[in-house]
């Protein structure tokens, strides 16, 4: 079943659009990662990033109504935030790039038209993280609307449903034709998000089954909880822990680096279910 038809069957309200008409970043509606630890969110709090690499406020840009988000050479100190950072303070040549919503959402049609980033070691992703949940292992989830990594990055894309933050198997995978030129071409990469069911599309088509969740009884409790909540995250990452759970070395990423090129984005809808 294609987008249109799907959402056919939906009752839907528009409730927010970006086109990045403006110079600089609103305020309001996203924030700028400063760190790996804890960021001021202005409407609900902090929000925990627990992550391997190092964010910065310096590559975020728009230009001819795109938003830009890079991976630059920018050496940062990564704080220990949590006991699994093993090493305290340990220096990044690289900086990462992450902004995320400042609204938490429950259930609805999520589009974002972005061009991926070229480059074997960046690690970029469109996704939703569960922004209220105290316990990792038994509330943690995330929804991916698209996410590349490796050596055939641009040239195959995954979108996913995760249950679990440390489980790699509790989770749905769908990829993404390698017919599909993901960074040098604009796509709409949409996730629909209701009760019992995660369906994720390229340009309105399908990719692969969805997730019906309807039968699992931990995927319902985590995604259908009335009071969980998604915050919205686009990002870039660098110089973190790679899909193989190996970080690439220096020389690596400086022979790298000149194939990099940003993430850019056209546009973010979301339509809530009613």
């Amino acid at each position: 079943m294609n987008l249109t038809e799907f959402t056919s069957l939906q009752t839907l309200t528009h409730i927010f659009t970006e086109s990045f008409t403006e110079p600089t970043l609103s305020k309001t509606n996203w924030t700028i990662a400063g760190s790996t630890c804890k960021n001021a969110n202005p409407t609900m709090g902090q929000l925990y990033l627990n992550e391997t690499a190092s964010y910065s406020t310096k590559s975020v840009a728009i230009t001819n109504n795109t938003l830009s988000i890079s991976a630059i050479n920018f050496p940062v100190a990564l704080a220990t935030c949590k006991s699994d950072f093993d090493i305290p303070n340990v220096s990044k040549n690289y900086s990462s790039t992450r902004i995320h919503s400042n609204t938490c959402y429950s259930h609805g049609v999520f589009s974002v038209r972005a061009k991926m980033p070229n480059g074997v070691y960046t690690w970029p992703a469109i996704w939703l993280q569960c922004f209220n949940c105290t316990d990792a292992e038994t509330e943690y989830f995330e929804i991916d609307l698209i996410e590349t990594y490796g050596p055939k990055l641009g040239y195959s894309g995954e979108m996913s449903a995760f249950y679990s933050e440390y489980t790699s198997s509790t989770h749905s995978e769908n990829f993404i034709d390698e017919s599909y030129d993901l960074i040098d071409a604009f796509h709409e990469y949409t996730v629909v998000w209701v009760a019992g069911y995660i369906g994720f599309y390229v340009d309105g088509v399908e990719i692969g089954s969805g997730f019906n969740y309807s039968g699992i009884e931990e995927a319902v409790m985590r995604f259908d909880n009335a009071s969980a909540c998604a915050v919205l995250n686009i990002n870039l990452a660098i110089e973190g822990k790679a899909r193989d759970g190996i970080a690439p070395n220096y020389t690596q990423l400086a022979g790298d680096q000149e194939s990099w090129t940003p993430l850019e984005i056209k546009s973010v809808n979301i339509y809530q279910v009613i």
